[in-house]
């Protein structure tokens, strides 16, 4: 057997993942007998693309981030030069999380290219993801060698079951994932319309009480993404649209998933009485507290939106004040601490950001606890993003909450000012 392995590097990437790339791709490709790497590109030429998004086609100039050229040879044992070679372009787009925009776009690229194949590369592929690359027909790998790649009839790759690897931080696109960042995030991604509507930089760093630098910065990370649209030719402005506010909050859901993620310090409980009865109890004895820094979240949240299953564990955010902390709550809700038999959660959020609510829900959820003595609730993209942490059917009432609630919201007509 002869393997045959050549590799052509136009510049250094700044990514660790785009690294990271440059070398598992090759390593899969290598194993097949025969089957000759020609050349890995970066500067791959863009051009312009459509796909299907929501209600419209999109269309925009792309680029993926790599290019490697493949060739099989029709003899895999032979010396002499090849009498029939079979070529292969590999367009592979480096992205953190597999997504159907991520996926119609790089299959897009290579649609009507000769011998092209459109490749996704992550992070991690979870079982799930490598099954929605397939059902695209878009091949993949991860950071750890996973990967499916098939190409034409000859050459068929598939490798699962390795751990998957701590990819470090990337500099050139900063996460989504620091208290601040996402404080911006609640405000783009909870506003009605939010596909929609023209923001600039300083109220949207008023109404999520961040500076207008980290307003800029988180602006800035969008850009990268490629989900936003310029709306004002003075670029200092900061009139700008959130034209895929879903991909966003996958990217954003993607790193609750993926690093065990918490909102803050959890205390667990149990309790004999049901959830309702705990939002009685609380309302009548705690009346003002209850008001500004109390806020269920999980399926009590989701009920509000959007009723999918019910659930015995009650969960909320808490913010202690001088005179209410989670031992007077104790108290009061009847409680017993415990670490297993858990039905009540209260977290003490690591940024109160987590009780945000958009204008048009804060003033719903005030007439809620006027007229119906209501608990507050978080807002849609928290409860979504906090179902997400949870397995099962928590995961299965986050998607139909995103389905039934926020993207008929994020597509509602509204009027921007000028």
């Amino acid at each position: 057997m002869k393997i045959e392995f050549s590799m052509k590097i136009e510049r250094t990437l700044d990514s660790e993942l785009e690294r990271r790339a440059r070398v598992v791709l090759p390593g899969l490709l290598a194993q097949v007998p025969g089957l000759t790497i020609q050349q890995v590109l970066t500067e791959v030429p863009a051009r312009p693309i459509s796909y299907p998004d929501v209600d419209t086609i999109q269309h925009r100039n792309y680029r993926p981030d790599l290019k490697i050229e493949v060739s099989l040879s029709s003899e895999q044992d032979s010396d002499t030069p090849q009498a029939s070679m079979t070529r292969w372009l590999l367009y592979v787009e480096v992205t953190s999380q597999v997504s159907e925009r991520k996926l119609q776009v790089i299959a897009s690229y290579a649609r009507n290219l000769p011998q092209a194949i459109p490749v996704l590369f992550v992070p991690h592929l979870s079982a799930e993801a490598l099954a929605t690359c397939r059902t695209n027909g878009v091949c993949c790998a991860d950071a750890a060698g996973n990967g499916w790649i098939v190409l034409g009839s000859r050459v068929y790759i598939e490798r699962i079951g390795n751990k998957a690897l701590a990819i470090g931080k990337d500099h050139s696109t900063p996460p989504l994932s620091s208290p601040k960042t996402e404080n911006v995030l609640r405000v783009l991604l909870n506003a009605a319309g939010a596909n929609r509507r023209i923001w600039r930089l300083q109220p949207l760093a008023l109404e999520a009480n961040v500076s207008l630098g980290q307003a800029a910065r988180v602006k800035g990370i969008l850009d990268e993404m490629g989900v936003t649209e310029e709306q004002s030719s003075h670029r200092r402005i900061g009139g700008f649209r959130l034209t895929h506010p879903e991909e966003v909050l996958q990217e954003w859901a993607g790193y609750v998933r993926a690093r065990s993620y918490r909102a803050g310090e959890e205390h667990t409980f149990h309790s004999i009485d049901e959830p309702l009865e705990l939002q009685r109890m609380l309302t009548r004895k705690l009346p003002s507290f209850v008001t500004d820094r109390f806020a269920l979240t999980c399926h009590q949240a989701a009920d509000f939106y959007a009723t999918y299953a019910r659930s015995p564990v009650f969960s909320a955010y808490v913010v202690p004040d001088q005179e209410i902390d989670i031992d007077t709550l104790e108290e009061a809700m009847d409680l017993d601490r415990v670490l297993s038999g858990v039905n009540v959660v209260l977290t003490i959020p690591r940024d109160p950001g987590v009780c945000y609510l958009p204008p048009d829900l804060r003033e719903s959820a005030h007439e809620k606890r006027l007229m119906e003595g209501k608990v507050p609730v978080v807002s849609p993209v928290q409860t979504y993003l906090d179902l997400q942490r949870l397995d099962g059917r928590a995961r299965e009432g986050a998607q139909y909450l995103l389905e039934q609630y926020l993207r008929p919201r994020w597509q509602k007509e509204i009027k921007n000012d000028d």
